[in-house]
């Protein structure tokens, strides 16, 4: 069992720390942002970031923040938001701390609750399914919203607190439970998976199907995977992580499985091994992987990691990131507002890089993008990608100075 991730920062920001070669800005309330809490963030059809945050929904344009609170909206029942979603058919599903579940859409609220289509007030978790439809389970049961309409799914089968949702191509559902292990929805037919079928525990938290359609199972005793007839325990799994609390998965592209847990992440290999990385900070909604143009980013709780090398770290967790449109990449924190992160387009060459003199006159780019400086004292350097060489000394009475450079 290796280290999942062992990185070192070299810029600092704010108490922050950045890579080099990246420049960031900071958005808090002197900013505008009404708290520095926020606690998640999608970006939205129209390009504007959407966040929720203890102090309201937030749409900010990039200059200005927009701010929508329950004082003027009724049908929002509290301003500390906590999750937020954007379904394919333009919803924007926001829950709250105390488990409220409501829709924003074209500028209006609409709380659902046990009295328009939930069987349970307390909403715990959801799933955009197929057909345009969304699934949110609640501590009593499941409800399908689509076509516009939120109705409670099989009331008569389905009663228990549903953690998590899982379907199929072929419309097979699966549901984590707070107590009941894991239960499989075929058609009309319902079957539920315990302790005897090979589970370690009976409150499942976490669900995901692979690309490749294999069901793994997050419970708060560690993770499991399906085999077809009963759940096994995960392989490669050292003693530390087996009994684990499993709060949320992902899957990368490559295949590899992101778990995150109460001690840290775990990522699993294609080739069935595993790595683990010990972290704190999980809450078990924020995003573990992300594929982008700039490679694949990955949270490991205080750190952002890109291809596997240190990015960003902050003092507490990171709550939310995405790269927009216009490949800026944004960084929520739950204590410090939010960070934006671009590729330096300037870097600064001098001594402390390896030139002999700063004092520099010609400029000029070579055969194969070299690119070779002369300086007043005589010397001539090569900047490459291999890095900066000499190749004439500093007052070697080779040059007076070196006043133009003309490539052959």
């Amino acid at each position: 069992m290796g280290i999942l991730f062992s990185c070192s920062f070299v810029t600092h920001i704010r108490g922050e720390t950045v890579a080099e070669g990246w420049i960031a800005g900071h958005w808090g309330v002197s900013e505008g942002l009404p708290i520095a809490s926020v606690t998640a963030m999608i970006q939205g059809r129209r390009g504007y970031l959407w966040l929720t945050t203890y102090d309201g929904l937030v749409r900010f344009d990039g200059l200005t923040f927009k701010v929508y609170r329950s004082a003027d909206f009724p049908e929002l029942p509290s301003d500390r938001l906590t999750s937020i979603h954007q379904d394919s058919e333009g919803n924007i599903w926001v829950t709250t701390e105390q488990h409220h579940l409501v829709r924003f859409r074209d500028g209006e609220f609409t709380h659902f609750h046990s009295g328009n289509g939930l069987p349970n007030d307390h909403v715990i978790s959801w799933s955009e399914g197929r057909d345009n439809s969304m699934w949110f389970g609640t501590r009593g049961g499941v409800s399908l919203f689509r076509n516009g309409t939120m109705e409670p799914f099989a009331p008569d089968r389905i009663d228990e607190g549903i953690l998590a949702i899982a379907e199929e191509a072929d419309g097979t559902l699966w549901f984590g439970t707070q107590d009941a292990g894991v239960m499989r929805m075929r058609g009309s037919q319902v079957e539920a998976f315990d302790m005897d079928h090979g589970l370690h525990s009976e409150m499942v938290q976490a669900l995901l199907i692979t690309h490749e359609g294999t069901l793994w199972a997050g419970t708060n005793s560690g993770l499991m995977r399906w085999s077809g007839n009963t759940f096994e325990e995960a392989p490669a799994v050292n003693e530390e992580f087996r009994h684990a609390h499993i709060l949320s998965m992902e899957e990368g592209e490559d295949g590899t499985l992101y778990v995150a847990t109460g001690h840290g992440l775990l990522a699993v290999l294609a080739d069935g091994s595993s790595i683990f990385s010990h972290s704190t900070g999980y809450t078990g909604i924020e995003p573990l992987v992300a594929s982008s143009r700039y490679g694949v980013l990955v949270n490991t709780g205080h750190e952002l990691v890109l291809d596997g090398k240190p990015l960003f770290r902050h003092a507490w967790s990171i709550r939310s990131y995405l790269v927009d449109r216009e490949l800026n990449l944004w960084i929520a924190t739950p204590d410090d507002g939010l960070y934006r992160l671009r590729p330096a387009s300037v870097s600064m060459i001098g001594k402390a890089e390896g030139l002999l003199s700063e004092n520099l006159y010609p400029i000029a780019e070579g055969p194969e993008g070299v690119i070779w400086l002369g300086s007043a004292d005589g010397s001539v350097a090569k900047v490459s990608s291999s890095g900066i060489e000499t190749v004439i000394e500093p007052n070697s009475g080779i040059l007076g100075s070196a006043l133009s450079i003309l490539p052959d």
